[in-house]
């Protein structure tokens, strides 16, 4: 059962649909070695998790110190699209934020918040994305990451469209040692030919594989992989019932469609062969397991069934006497009673002779016990023995019978 749910998951979970209700997009750029940047941060870390931003953080590494552990390239290439020359910076929907100079480090909650609360947007193509993870075991993090983006444009799109398909660091591992924020870009590939008339759906795949993921430090763990995402971003212009052609100065380039996905893990992403062994081996377990409970069921059954009880009875001197009372329930076989005995420091009296038990009958007999005085308080331990037929010799039952506390119990 839970092999077939590993299975189920990884059909489902990787895949996303979008509609044209897409959050609000939110570019921070700013030095990770720089304490006012990662308090900035912080202050708007709730962000991060609200369901209407969608926040991307970008460390430019032509503007940040060396001792940034998350600058990179990529963050470069935005920053440079983006118009950003001074950290930290923040731009939303592809527009700086209104009221925020880059550089800026004061009043930012404020106004970021403010800008969240004001702006409404809408997207003119739905973004359906499906990830799949290639782990060879022989290497650190896995080999390869396919992503695939369905695209459906709601009206027409200038032929400058592109689809910006983002790798992004969720989450990390814990390291005390270095400030490291989430949402992360670490890779950053824009990709063409994408449909751009309206009612059009075509299908873009790209390959992360060891060219890309290696240059930016991405190492996926294929058991951790919802650490990281993919966001894809289609960036262009909405020109209408036009045909598709160039942009003019007069077509805004707008955020048209967004989606997002986490990376699946090894047993999310697998396939019914990968899991196929495995779903055997657990196969097996299982009816070797039943096969035992099945065989301890029957024995139970066939086996007699001993209960008793101690019954008060006179006693004289330094001697402390009960009577056991003992009911055998005979099993599905036919069982010889052998002897009935007791542990030291009872003694047993009136013990049943060696006799046959018919199948289901019920048999009772009572049975004297005799101790010191001294040892009147410990355990009555009665030991029944038999035969079974069938079922073999050497069958021992044994009865624990605590004595009342005082005469009245």
């Amino acid at each position: 059962m839970v092999m077939l749910g590993a299975v189920v998951s990884g059909t489902t979970i990787g895949e996303n649909s979008n509609s044209s209700e897409d959050p609000i997009v939110i570019e921070w750029f700013a030095d990770n070695s720089d304490d006012s940047s990662n308090q900035i941060e912080d202050n708007l870390s709730f962000l991060r998790h609200d369901s209407r931003v969608l926040w991307l953080s970008w460390h430019p590494g032509v503007l940040v110190d060396d001792d940034d552990p998350v600058g990179n390239h990529d963050g470069s290439v935005r920053a440079e699209r983006m118009g950003v020359s001074q950290l930290p910076s923040l731009r939303g929907e592809l527009q700086s934020i209104e009221g925020l100079q880059d550089g800026n480090t004061t009043d930012v909650e404020g106004i970021v918040e403010d800008y969240v609360n004001n702006t409404t947007v809408s997207r003119f193509a739905e973004i359906s994305l499906s990830l799949q993870i290639t782990d060879n075991d022989t290497s650190e993090g896995v080999e390869e990451l396919v992503v695939q983006a369905t695209i459906t444009p709601l009206t027409n799109f200038s032929n400058e469209t592109v689809l910006y398909l983002m790798i992004v660091e969720w989450s990390h591992a814990s390291d005390d040692s270095t400030h490291r924020p989430s949402n992360v870009v670490r890779e950053l590939m824009p990709r063409s030919g994408i449909p751009r008339v309206k009612g059009d759906t075509g299908l873009v795949q790209f390959v992360f594989d060891e060219k890309y993921l290696d240059p930016a430090e991405i190492v996926i763990d294929a058991e951790y992989g919802n650490r990281w995402g993919v966001v894809a971003m289609l960036s262009g212009h909405n020109i209408g019932s036009d045909s598709p052609r160039s942009a003019t100065p007069s077509d805004e380039e707008i955020i048209l469609g967004t989606s997002i996905e986490t990376v699946p893990t090894r047993w999310q992403s697998a396939t019914f062969e990968d899991v196929l062994p495995w779903m055997l081996g657990v196969s097996v377990i299982i009816i070797a397991m039943g096969m035992i409970v099945l065989a301890e069921r029957r024995r139970e059954m066939e086996l007699p069934k001993v209960t008793g009880r101690l019954i008060a009875a006179p006693s004289s001197g330094n001697q402390r006497m009960y009577k056991v009372a003992i009911e055998i329930f005979a099993g599905t076989l036919e069982a010889e009673l052998i002897k009935v005995e007791s542990s030291p420091p009872w003694k047993v009296r009136r013990a049943p002779k060696r006799q046959t038990l018919e199948p289901k009958s019920e048999n009772y007999w009572e049975l004297d016990v005799r101790t010191e005085e001294e040892f009147s308080q410990k355990s009555v331990n009665i030991h029944v023995s038999f035969t079974v037929e069938g079922a073999g010799d050497g069958w021992v039952m044994d009865l624990r019978l605590k004595p009342p506390l005082d005469e009245e119990e």
